[in-house]
């Protein structure tokens, strides 16, 4: 008689087994489409460049650094990145109690460098470089961001040691080049001035009273141009972007006009320009949140172009410039605002068919480059400088081509920003 011996696996493991071979037969497909499918060069959904394949040494490789940027290259182009993003995001944009009207996130969006960022390989024609990474490092002048009735408003923290050393810096500008050229500060408050509820204003320093404190530190010599001022006047129009950090091209157009008052100049009216709209603007404070309430109020990018002649050039220095252009008018999605100049660049001259014998430069970051192209009309030359980008000599600049106007134009965050404050005084 023979005995017949049935063995059952238990259900625990044959759940192992199914555990394992899912888990090794995804991670096998995963990593086949890794290999297979092509690589972004952009994330559009973080606004981002991704990191490209590291360049290999021996030294990198002894000291770690090339297994540590591997594994930041793999991390940035796994299959369907941008989509599982999206999905993280959307899980946490659903946790808790939502609320209709308002959401409060502690981070924000600031101009300062990427640190990632290689100026020397900087492009310099008439294509769009990728949009600024937003570092969110030592920003000790913003107190969050709220959420309110679809607009994104950065809550203004100040810091007025740090305002006084960009007047200092200003001032001790001004000392050396005092003769030569008009020296102008318009610094410009921002969204949250006009549009914050009272309920939020406890954690919300006043814009104005940091820009006249600022501007009473200036040298009576120094011209101060009251942005603020023309800016209220229109608070309740399109001034300032739903879902981005910057201001429109309407509140940079009243900026200009400020500007003109303090400088002497006629202002090109609204009208004898040709208005142009890009649609479906996403902006920066969108991409930073992923905040549904922004999606549905989405912006559109207008912009007013000045009927002066110009032949633009822009690069790392005026030694080495290539075309460009004062309105790249195919920018479209979350480039849009490149509309304006293009790029950040760290130096762009512009030749016009003006002749007043007048010639500005522009000192700025991202915010000033809507305001830079409305001088176009007002100005010989403008010379457009990025202080977070330009390393060559400021001093040369402004002697070699017989500057008459200097314009110093920023945020009043980036006036309140440490790292801004030094980048400025560097390059003077």
């Amino acid at each position: 008689m023979k005995l017949r011996i049935h063995t059952q696996l238990p259900q625990s493991t044959i759940a192992a087994y199914i555990h394992f071979l899912t888990f090794t037969v995804g991670l096998t497909i995963f990593g086949c489409l890794f290999f297979i499918l092509p690589h972004q060069q952009i994330s559009v959904f973080e606004k981002r460049k991704l990191c490209s394949f590291p360049r290999f040494t021996s030294q990198s490789l002894f000291k770690g650094s090339y297994t540590d940027s591997l594994d930041i290259y793999v991390a940035d182009n796994f299959p369907f990145r941008d989509q599982l993003v999206a999905v993280s995001f959307g899980i946490k944009n659903h946790r808790g109690i939502q609320s209709d009207q308002v959401a409060f996130y502690t981070n924000t969006v600031d101009d300062q460098i990427p640190p990632s960022l290689d100026t020397a390989s900087m492009k310099t024609d008439s294509t769009l470089a990728p949009a600024d990474t937003a570092e969110q490092n030592d920003i000790h002048q913003s107190n969050g961001l709220l959420i309110y009735k679809g607009m994104a408003i950065q809550m203004f923290g100040g810091n007025r040691p740090i305002a006084r050393q960009y007047a200092n810096a200003v001032n001790k500008f001004y000392e050396k080049y005092k003769g030569q050229a008009k020296v102008y500060v318009a610094v410009t408050p921002t969204h949250g001035e006009f549009c914050l509820p009272d309920d939020y204003k406890k954690y919300y320093v006043s814009e104005r009273k940091n820009i006249d404190s600022l501007y009473s530190y200036l040298l009576p010599e120094v011209h101060k141009v009251d942005i603020y001022s023309q800016l209220q006047k229109h608070k309740d129009e399109y001034i300032f972007f739903n879902t981005d950090h910057h201001w429109t091209g309407l509140g940079a157009y009243y900026a200009y006009s400020a500007f003109c008052t303090e400088a002497g100049l006629t202002p090109l009216r609204l009208d004898q320009m040709e208005k142009k709209v890009i649609p479906n603007f996403l902006g920066s404070l969108y991409w930073l949140t992923r905040d549904p309430k922004l999606k549905d109020h989405i912006d559109s990018v207008i912009y007013y172009k000045s009927p002066a002649v110009t032949t633009a050039h822009a690069g790392k220095s005026l030694e080495k410039m290539s075309k460009a252009n004062v309105y790249v008018e195919f920018a479209k999605g979350v480039n849009s605002y490149g509309v304006f100049l293009g790029s950040d660049y760290p130096v762009m001259k512009v030749e016009t068919d003006v002749k007043n014998g007048r010639k500005a430069v522009v000192i700025k970051n991202s915010y000033g480059n809507p305001f830079s192209t409305y001088l176009v009309s007002n100005f010989e030359e403008v010379f457009i400088v990025d202080y977070r980008y330009y390393n060559s000599s400021l001093k040369k600049l402004i002697t070699d081509n017989g500057i008459t106007d200097i314009i110093f134009i920023t945020p009043t965050f980036s006036a309140n920003t440490k790292w801004h404050v030094s980048r400025v005084a560097s390059i003077l």
